[in-house]
């Protein structure tokens, strides 16, 4: 009877053909992320009027700087010698960075040399510049692009329900270092299996929110592909079968919100409409986590072991009065509800929702970059969801982030100013 059943089984057959073919293989090349694609690099509030930030992105070290409050951003790396400029900031005018170690002053909205200070009326002047980088600001974000020739339009890369919905008020929720691998972390975000993990949500009871231990796909067609050319590329992950209570040795295992002798109907949507991942690191969860409700989350690559973990969330506000409800409720609870910076937690406060991801996401990463359990790992039904993410990475990421130009700096940057 059970093998009757497997046979018959169409997302349990595909799973396991598809882990003997392994058809992502170009995504496994994408340890630093995918080029040709905006990233957000930080939020908009981080970076204040004549101030610089450095920040690492794929790999890349880059330094922003807002002029007359556009902000733009340059390669952090001096072209004379490699000296980084947030190696010590100096800043004679608003719109140049100059190297600490022999003057050479760039202008940042170009990259172009205008000065060296230690030689008057260098013939490098107009001929030597560094790299400049297109910035985009929008939804309280700074986006800069990674990439070569023109940049897509910023809307491509943006998440859909965050650029569709009008009337929205947002506010950045964290942005927190997780070492692990930013594929490992996307992986994480949309699988189905991985809700075991938030069984013990204290927060809960607030939102009305039962969660099974994990849920599978019934029909390929729980899951929608997106792939329309100039739209964001992604897919819209749906779920049918529930696993509400499991069971070892006769004692039971459920979420804290789930009454194990009377559980919800096995079968069932579970994420809300229009949930899931997109390129080029990015998912979108509107309506959670209530009706109404909008979270957006990104795993930008920092190097090939850290991503930087990034959350904004939302509502839709039609008043003034509705504005300054989601705000109180931010700063009071939502917030941290989801996420609450290590170190940083309340008296007698209990983890966010998402503070299990980030353990989960360096609890495998060890064995993915050390172990090659990109190739080892034993994939169940549940998995069919990342793997038609690695499929649609593999199909849609032209080009994916090398490090031809950057050595690795370990933990050492930013660099600290003396």
């Amino acid at each position: 009877m059970v093998r009757q059943a497997e046979r018959q089984d169409v997302i349990f057959e595909q799973v396991e053909t598809d882990q003997r073919e392994r058809p992502w293989e170009h995504y496994l090349d994408a340890e630093l992320g995918l080029r040709n694609h905006w990233y957000v690099a930080f939020f908009s509030e981080q970076l204040d009027e004549g101030q610089t930030r450095p920040e690492m992105l794929l790999g890349e070290r880059i330094y922003f700087k807002r002029v007359k409050g556009q902000v733009y951003a340059v390669e952090d790396r001096c072209p004379h010698r490699g000296a980084a400029f947030s190696s010590r900031v100096e800043c004679y005018t608003p719109n140049t960075v100059t190297c600490p170690i022999h003057g050479f002053t760039f202008d940042v909205r170009d990259g172009n040399l205008v000065a060296v200070l230690t030689e008057n009326n260098s013939a490098l002047v107009g001929k030597l510049a560094v790299k400049a980088y297109p910035v985009e600001e929008k939804f309280g974000c700074v986006w800069v692009y990674i990439g070569d020739g023109e940049p897509r339009p910023l809307r491509e890369d943006v998440l859909p329900s965050l650029w569709n919905t009008e009337n929205l008020i947002i506010r950045p929720t964290t942005r927190y270092k997780i070492n692990s691998n930013w594929r490992i972390a996307i992986e994480n975000g949309f699988d189905t299996g991985h809700l075991y993990g938030h069984r013990n949500w204290a927060s809960a009871w607030r939102y009305g929110a039962a969660v099974p231990l994990g849920t599978v796909n019934k029909t390929k067609e729980d899951i929608r592909i997106l792939e329309k050319p100039g739209d964001p590329i992604g897919m819209h992950v749906n779920s049918s079968i529930n696993a509400w209570v499991g069971e070892v040795e006769g004692v039971k295992v459920y979420m804290n919100q789930v009454d194990p002798d009377n559980p919800p109907p096995t079968e069932g949507a579970i994420y809300p409409p229009d949930f899931g991942p997109f390129l080029p690191c990015g998912l979108d969860v509107p309506h959670f986590p209530k009706p109404g409700l909008f979270h957006w989350e990104w795993y930008v690559p920092i190097d090939e072991e850290s991503h930087m973990y990034t959350i904004l969330q939302g509502a839709i506000a039609n008043t003034e009065q509705e504005k300054e409800d989601f705000l109180r409720a931010h700063e009071d609870y939502l917030a941290r509800d989801i996420w609450v910076d290590p170190g940083t937690a309340r008296p007698m406060e209990p983890p966010g929702f998402n503070n299990f991801d980030s353990f989960g996401r360096e609890a495998m990463q060890h064995v993915y970059q050390n172990e090659d359990f990109w190739h080892r790992e034993r994939l169940y039904k549940a998995d069919y969801t990342i793997i038609q993410w690695r499929m649609l990475v593999s199909r849609n990421a032209h080009v994916v982030q090398k490090r031809d130009n950057f050595a690795k700096t370990k933990n050492n940057y930013p660099l600290e100013s003396p």
